[in-house]
């Protein structure tokens, strides 16, 4: 690739991220004065409660979050809010789909694109599942992680079959909880303190350079984690180039 091919994709990968921003901002602008000051909470945003809709929206934009749709997105999805029309998952599954071409570099026919495309909704399938699983719990009993991840396999064996979801799934790196269509990991935690999460740096990291998706689900039903240890969990798997890690919190 000569210098100019090369300063024209970097600029492309520049103009992607700029306009993957602005849509990010655009969703927020649909959500309520409240709903913003539970994004502020949630990212560690500083304001003042007298602030009006467009100064938070300001500070947010200001204040280092990492904005993006997938972000939006998940806050969405844990207020329970949906995402209007022009915000649609199609958008989403375009990103993932173009994300996927440029990781492979080798997708060139319809035939093979179609297979991606397939493959991004799964993935957005199996998001979506997660993020909305909530676990049976008896009154006055302690759930155990083997009765989280008998729930959980039983949850997805239902909705993907069960001749795609493997449970405690060898692995080289050992054994994983769960393994959905044979590209992505699913490791179960009920979380009773914070350090709970450097613990399993290693772990993570080993599970991200062997599948395509890692998702650390977490049941904090004592709320142990602050927004903000979750937060800092997420920069440290970053600087450890976990790039393929998504972290879902459950209460």
């Amino acid at each position: 690739m000569s210098f100019f091919d090369k300063l024209k994709k970097g600029a492309k990968k520049q103009v992607d991220k700029l306009k993957d921003r602005r849509n990010a901002r655009n969703m927020l602008k649909t959500l309520r004065k409240s709903d913003l000051k539970k994004f502020c909470d949630e990212y560690g945003v500083d304001f003042e409660k007298s602030m009006t809709k467009k100064e938070l929206l300001e500070k947010i934009d200001f204040s280092g979050v990492p904005l993006n749709t997938e972000l939006v997105t998940d806050f969405f999805d844990s207020i329970k809010r949906k995402i209007p029309k022009q915000f649609t998952r199609i958008y989403e599954e375009d990103i993932e789909i173009e994300q996927e071409i440029t990781r492979t570099e080798t997708i060139r026919t319809e035939n093979v694109k179609t297979k991606v495309r397939k493959t991004s909704r799964t993935l957005t399938k199996l998001r979506s599942h997660l993020k909305q699983f909530k676990p049976i719990v008896a009154r006055k009993k302690v759930l155990k992680e083997r009765e989280l991840e008998a729930q959980m396999v039983q949850s997805l064996s239902a909705v993907f079959g069960p001749r795609n979801v493997n449970y405690q799934e060898r692995a080289r790196s050992g054994r994983v909880d769960i393994v959905v269509a044979d590209k992505y990991a699913i490791e179960l935690k009920i979380i009773t303190s914070p350090s709970q999460l450097m613990a399993m740096m290693g772990q993570l990291m080993k599970y991200s350079e062997e599948y395509d998706k890692v998702f650390l689900w977490m049941y904090d039903v004592r709320s142990q984690l602050k927004p903000k240890d979750v937060n800092d969990f997420k920069k440290m798997t970053k600087k450890a180039s976990i790039t393929n890690l998504e972290i879902i919190p459950n209460r």
